[in-house]
């Protein structure tokens, strides 16, 4: 898969403040404009309010990446910019093992067909699993991704990333964007995922922190189909003004915990 990276600045001042923002295609957001994304409109309100500093948010969002890509992704491409924060953005398919991406094999690297092979053979053996446990609905599917099996594994990447941001006296900030999609009728009581949002707030480590937007949604009283940028057509993506909503509650949980100089 191509990489793209937005918001860089290939030439940067010296009193530059680097924010690694890692995510899928939540945070890639092929649908909007460049400045609609949640990087780039966190990155625009983290300027306007900084009297010193120049900030930078690199957005690191691959399409259809999962949390082991994207920790793959700031070790080979992320740290190289040095960054000052890290923010790693979770929705609830992360856990999805991947097909082969930067998987160690010689052979998997050097040959097509080995990848090829391998991924058929992963596929058929998920597919038989699910046949198996009944899943059916997004639902089923999304708890399913988060059993000890899948989300183990998934743990375990989230605290290597912390580690990585420890050994530079960094934090990592690990957004949860809640679903958007039809199945969803509400944040509130009708919302069928907080269970699962409150188990990847059980992962513990001294220097990470979690901003759960499901709760400023839910303070601001917006729903599903106002966040969704096309809720009818079962779109779960956010729209340019709940992006917004997200970049401001960031930015406040970002202050409150002073990571970030002004």
């Amino acid at each position: 898969m191509d990489f793209v990276v937005q918001n860089i600045l290939w030439s940067t001042p010296p009193n530059t403040f680097h924010i690694i923002m890692l995510g899928d295609s939540e945070i890639f957001s092929i649908m909007l404009a460049q400045n609609e994304t949640l990087s780039a409109q966190l990155e625009s309100l983290l300027n306007q309010n900084s009297r010193l500093l120049r900030y930078e948010v690199l957005n690191f969002g691959v399409e259809g990446y999962n949390t082991f890509q994207e920790l793959e992704m700031l070790k080979n491409r992320g740290l190289k910019y040095n960054p000052d924060l890290i923010i790693l953005n979770y929705v609830l398919n992360d856990p999805e093992p991947g097909e082969y991406y930067f998987n160690k094999s010689f052979f998997m690297r050097s040959s097509a067909l080995v990848r090829y092979f391998t991924y058929r053979i992963k596929k058929a053996l998920i597919r038989r699993e699910r046949k198996r446990l009944n899943i059916h609905t997004e639902i089923d599917n999304y708890y399913y991704y988060h059993q000890p099996k899948y989300f183990i594994p998934l743990k375990n990447v989230i605290l290597e990333m912390a580690d990585i941001a420890r050994e530079r006296e960094r934090k990592l900030v690990v957004v949860i964007f809640p679903v958007s999609s039809i199945m969803v009728k509400d944040f509130k009581e009708n919302y069928p995922y907080r269970t699962l949002h409150g188990l990847v707030k059980s992962i513990r480590a001294d220097n990470i922190i979690f901003i759960d937007l499901i709760d400023e949604f839910n303070r601001l009283g917006m729903t599903p189909q106002g966040v969704s940028i096309n809720y009818a057509y079962d779109e779960s993506h956010k729209n340019t003004s709940a992006l917004k909503v997200a970049a401001c509650y960031i930015y406040n949980i970002l202050e409150f915990h002073r990571l970030i100089p002004e």
